[in-house]
């Protein structure tokens, strides 16, 4: 059996630390905490739970600490964990399972990182994260924020059945986060993965103008990447935001392009013409993304537009188009992917009774699954 450490940076986690560590003894043989100047019982909590702590002066720099988690590990493998994070029980036993069996010639193993919830706590955002390294590969982090490692062809091993989940108890890092990406910017790192971050954080701050600046200056002749997609689908929303619908389907049309199997581009330009109340406009971009499955690689992924939301807005188009018949049956199909939602129930009654048809006996028959892989699909 192969041995784990576990490599942590924390600050101020008094709220989560035992919670993800209650999660990690089970497949971790030694816990690496690197305090970045806790000021509450963080060090206490993490020392109650068998971690070891270590102090680490802060330099606005999340791969300085990282690298130094990591230089204090002492097992074959190494898992970083971030203290919001969470693991099932059932993906506890996967671990486990997978800790017995770690391949000789794979240096670093990505698990699925479900990173956002709804109300409901279904994952609404994910992607794939590296999560497993073997200590020998001396593979290190880089980059100041939204830290990553460098990928390895040929090394790496993909298991997306393996989830972490992260489930904050309190936000509010966007503005620490805009400072170091300014830092980092103005000293010179122009990399495709800072100025994707950047772009994104400047988006979620509502900063649009600054945040197309900044995402026009990254590289789309590079090797093409998940992080081109979504690049130009973030400069499609940014330049819909400052109310240049021409210029914004331009970016979302290039973006399916880059990949087109997969969903999100697609819903982006039908959403565009659904509220702008142009129905006939919307059917086609909608259409598309029905039949599509959710990606299975290292890029973001929006869940809804592999399950429920293509179909819920078909659904409506199809009704504002008089085809009443074509509006149940993809609000058929809306309902069996989000039928807690009162809106998409209450539009399914709506539907059945302008076909003319009963729920109950349906003519058609629900399709929920995609029928299309998309790229990087099993």
């Amino acid at each position: 059996m192969s041995t784990i450490s576990l490599a942590m940076i924390v600050k101020n986690e008094e709220a989560v630390i035992a919670r993800v560590l209650a999660c990690a003894r089970h497949f971790c043989d030694e816990m690496i905490i690197v305090d970045t100047g806790s000021t509450d019982r963080t060090i206490e909590f993490a020392t109650g739970c068998g971690a070891q702590v270590h102090r680490f002066e802060w330099t606005d720099d999340f791969s300085a600490a990282r690298n130094y988690a990591f230089s204090l590990c002492s097992c074959e493998w190494i898992i970083w964990l971030d203290a919001d994070d969470v693991i099932t029980n059932e993906n506890i036993k996967q671990i486990i399972e997978l800790k017995n069996n770690l391949p000789n010639n794979k240096d670093v193993i990505y698990f699925t990182y479900n990173i956002r919830h709804d109300e409901n706590g279904r994952c609404v955002f994910a992607n794939e994260r590296e999560r497993l390294m073997r200590r020998s590969s001396g593979l290190r982090w880089r980059g100041r924020i939204h830290e990553s490692i460098p990928h390895v062809f040929g090394q790496d091993l993909r298991m997306p059945e393996i989830i972490v989940e992260h489930r904050p108890k309190h936000t509010g890092h966007l503005q620490r986060n805009l400072e170091i990406e300014k830092l980092a910017h103005d000293a010179g790192d122009k990399s495709n993965h800072a100025i994707f971050h950047y772009g994104q954080d400047l988006i979620t701050a509502q900063q649009y103008e600054r945040a197309i600046e900044i995402l026009e200056q990254y590289n789309m002749n590079a090797q093409l990447s998940w992080m081109h997609y979504w690049t130009a689908i973030r400069l499609g929303h940014c330049h819909l935001q400052q109310q240049k619908p021409g210029i914004a389907k331009q970016w979302y049309l290039r973006a399916t392009c880059m990949f087109p199997a997969r969903a999100e581009a697609w819903c982006a330009l039908g959403r565009m013409h659904y509220d702008r109340k142009e129905w006939i406009f919307a059917i086609p971009y909608y259409s598309a993304a029905v039949h599509l499955m959710r990606p299975d690689d290292v890029g973001f992924c929006l869940e809804s537009c592999y399950t429920w939301e293509p179909r819920d807005f078909l659904a409506v188009c199809c009704f504002n188009a008089g085809d009443y018949a074509a509006a149940y049956r993809w609000g058929s199909d809306a309902i069996v992917l989000e039928n807690n939602c009162e809106r998409v129930r209450r539009n399914l009654a709506k539907y059945a009774k302008a076909a003319n048809v009963t729920i109950s006996d349906s003519p058609f028959k629900l399709c929920a699954m995609p029928l299309v892989p998309a790229w990087g699909g099993r």
